[in-house]
C-alpha cells in the first residue's frame, strides 16, 4: 500500500491557470485551463493537415473532407488542467514528449522551437530521458526551456542498466547537467530492470529529501510492479506511471487505471497516435474518427486526444518535432467529446474484454 506523506513545497508550475493571449475568465470546474489565443488562430485553418498527409488520405480525398467542414474550427481557447495524481500540482493534461527529437541540425532547430511554442500554448508539461539520443534529448530540452525553468513540469528517466542506487544518483546528476536545471519536478525508472527495485525506490528518495526531484515515479509497469514500487519507498508515495497508451492499446483501462486512480497515482500516457499505427481514414476506424472530427470541428488527432485524456487522473505526451503539430496537439484539450461520441470511438476502438500483456515501446 502506499505510504501517506504530505505533499511537498510547490516547486514549478504553482498557478492553477497561465493565461496567454486576451485576459478572459475560465469557467469554474476542477480541471482548470489556459487561455491560448494563438491556437484559436491556428484551429481557424481547417483540417487540412490530419485528415489528410498524417491520416493516410491523400489530397482528393483532403479535398472532400474540407468541403464537408463548414465555418471555422470551434475553438474555446484553453489547455485543460489536472492534479497530478495526489501531488495536487496542476499538470496540463497534454504535455510535450521528446523520443527521437534528435537528428541533423535543421530538425533539432525545429524540435527546439516546437517545445518552445508548445509551451507559449500551455502544454508545460515535458517528457525525456537519459535514453532518448543517449542525452541529446535532455540537451535540447535544455536548450528549450532555457530563462523558462519555473514554467514547466519536467520530467525524465533514468535506465534500468544505470538504475542501481549509486547509479540512479550519478544518472540523475548527469540528466541535471544537460537539462541545465537543478532538480526534476519527476524523475521515472525507465522500465524494471535487474537491479533491485528497492535499490532504485531508495536513491529516488534522497533525491527527493535532497531536492534535485520533486517526486518519484516509474514507467512500463503494471499493477503488480507498481504495488512492488510503492511498497519499496519508506517515506515517499510514489507519483505516476507512465505507460504506453492508444486507440489500439488500451488494456490499462482494465485496471492499472483504476487501481492508480484509487491511489491517487497519476497515469501518463506515452505514443498516444500509436507510433506510427493511426488508423488511415479509409479504414473503418478512420471513416469514425474523420466523422467524429468534422463533427466538433477539430482534426483527427485533437480527438485521438481528448479521447485518451477523459479518464481522470489521465494525461499524454504526443511528441511533436514541428511547432504545427505542437499547435494541432494542443487543441487536444480546452472542450469535452459528447457521450455519444466516446460511444463511437469506444465501439471502433474498443478496450479488451480480458486482460493482456502491459504494451510497451
Amino acid at each position: 500500500m502506499a505510504k501517506s506523506q504530505p505533499p511537498a513545497a510547490p516547486r514549478g508550475p504553482s498557478k492553477k491557470c497561465r493565461r496567454i493571449g486576451p485576459s478572459r475568465s475560465a469557467a469554474p470546474s476542477q480541471e482548470t485551463a489556459l487561455q491560448s489565443e494563438s491556437l484559436r488562430k491556428y484551429l481557424s485553418r481547417g483540417l487540412f493537415y490530419t485528415l489528410g498527409r498524417c491520416g493516410g488520405l491523400g489530397t482528393r480525398a483532403e479535398n472532400r473532407l474540407a468541403q464537408n467542414v463548414q465555418g471555422p474550427l470551434r475553438d474555446n481557447g484553453v489547455v485543460t488542467q489536472r492534479a497530478f495524481g495526489w501531488t495536487g500540482v496542476d499538470v496540463p493534461v497534454i504535455g510535450q514528449g521528446t523520443w527521437m527529437i534528435e537528428g541533423s541540425r535543421e530538425s533539432e532547430r525545429r524540435a527546439v522551437e516546437a517545445l518552445r511554442v508548445g509551451m507559449d500554448l500551455g502544454l508545460t508539461h515535458i517528457d525525456t530521458a537519459e535514453m532518448y539520443g543517449n542525452g541529446r534529448a535532455e540537451e535540447l530540452t535544455g536548450e528549450a526551456i532555457a530563462g523558462r525553468r519555473d514554467e514547466v513540469f519536467l520530467v525524465s528517466k533514468v535506465l534500468p542498466s544505470n538504475a542501481s542506487y549509486d547509479g540512479t544518483l550519478r544518472a540523475c546528476e548527469r540528466s541535471l547537467a544537460r537539462l541545465g536545471t537543478d532538480h526534476l519536478d519527476l524523475y521515472l525508472l525507465h522500465w524494471a530492470g535487474s537491479y533491485p527495485l528497492g535499490d532504485t525506490m531508495r536513491a529516488m528518495e534522497r533525491l527527493a529529501d535532497e531536492g534535485q526531484i520533486r517526486f518519484a515515479g516509474v514507467s512500463n509497469f503494471d499493477v503488480r510492479q507498481v504495488e512492488a514500487a510503492q511498497a519499496a519507498l519508506r517515506h515517499r508515495r510514489l507519483a505516476a506511471n507512465q505507460v504506453l497508451y492508444h486507440l489500439r492499446g488500451r488494456g490499462i483501462e482494465r485496471k492499472l487505471i483504476p487501481y492508480c486512480r484509487e491511489q491517487q497515482i497519476a497515469v501518463v500516457g506515452y505514443s498516444p497516435f500509436g507510433h506510427e499505427a493511426l488508423p488511415r481514414l479509409d479504414s473503418a476506424g478512420g471513416r469514425v474518427l474523420a466523422e467524429v472530427a468534422q463533427r466538433n470541428r477539430r482534426t483527427v488527432r485533437q480527438v485521438i486526444l481528448n479521447f485518451l485524456t477523459r479518464l481522470p487522473g489521465v494525461f499524454t505526451i504526443p511528441k511533436a518535432s514541428q511547432a504545427e503539430h505542437t499547435r494541432e496537439n494542443a487543441g487536444g484539450s480546452g472542450w469535452t467529446l459528447s457521450a455519444e461520441d466516446v460511444g463511437v470511438l469506444d465501439r471502433a476502438f474498443p478496450a479488451p474484454n480480458r486482460d493482456v500483456p502491459l504494451g510497451m515501446l
